[in-house]
């Protein structure tokens, strides 16, 4: 699905803020757990950091209003809710910055897309200076690969990667031994990952993706696999020819 893209290579069978909601609800929730002070009228609000501007940063930010509402807004007990800072390149390419910001970070959330995935965007001591009670959700859940070299790492230094089955990491929980030698892990924070945030909620992300994929499969069951890429066809069918092996052995990627 993530290969079926539109003429201006834009993914037609996504689901970006099912993906944002799913991480933004488990790290909301570890956040009460968390914070003992999270229904106190006194407290101050709670900030929540997002690195990354593309689709899912954005959704991210939609997804993290919409909890707010949901939990602060309207009630009787005038709570503070959140406040959403989106942290563009000048910043997070400013660790003197960064410093700042994070002790006052009660989520971070890494929604970035690297051009060199051997480098993290927040080093380990910059973890050491997020509240002991903060929450890290790691939207992008990039996998550590150490067969190539540089080895390919995350985009906040030496956090872990979760799974469906068990996507909050807690500070002194085994998961963090998975991560590989030579990678910083001295600072530890409750990490929300997982390497596949449709399934958190499938019921609903299989309602989106059924809609999106609808047109498809009707070309499919129409034409079966001898299709076309020209401009004469209609564009899912160019689509799916371009998402093909046969198109990539012939043409590589676009």
């Amino acid at each position: 699905m993530d290969s079926i893209k539109n003429d201006e290579g834009v993914r037609m069978v996504v689901n970006y803020y099912g993906t944002a909601y799913s991480g933004a609800s488990i790290a909301f929730d570890a956040l009460k757990k968390n914070r003992l002070d999270f229904y106190a009228l006194n407290r101050n609000p709670i900030t929540v950091s997002i690195m990354g501007f593309g689709a899912i940063g954005l959704n991210a930010a939609k997804a993290f209003k919409n909890l707010s509402n949901r939990e602060f807004l309207g009630k009787e007990e005038k709570l503070p809710g959140l406040i959403i800072k989106m942290l563009t390149r000048s910043i997070t390419g400013d660790e003197k910055q960064l410093a700042e910001l994070l002790p006052d970070t009660d989520i971070l959330v890494d929604a970035t897309w690297r051009s060199d995935p051997s480098k993290a965007i927040v080093s380990n001591r910059l973890i050491g200076l997020l509240p002991e009670n903060a929450v890290i959700l790691d939207l992008t859940a990039d996998p550590y690969d150490t067969k190539i070299k540089p080895m390919q790492i995350k985009g906040i230094e030496g956090i872990p990667t979760g799974s469906l089955a068990h996507c909050v990491i807690e500070p002194g929980d085994s998961d963090y031994s998975k991560v590989p030698d030579g990678v910083v892990k001295d600072n530890k924070r409750t990490v929300v990952s997982c390497n596949a945030w449709p399934g958190v909620y499938p019921v609903e992300a299989m309602a989106v993706y059924g809609k999106q994929l609808k047109p498809f499969v009707k070309i499919l069951l129409e034409k079966g696999i001898k299709l076309e890429h020209s401009e004469d066809v209609p564009l899912c069918e160019r689509a799916i020819k371009k998402a093909s092996l046969e198109y990539f052995d012939e043409f590589g990627m676009e």
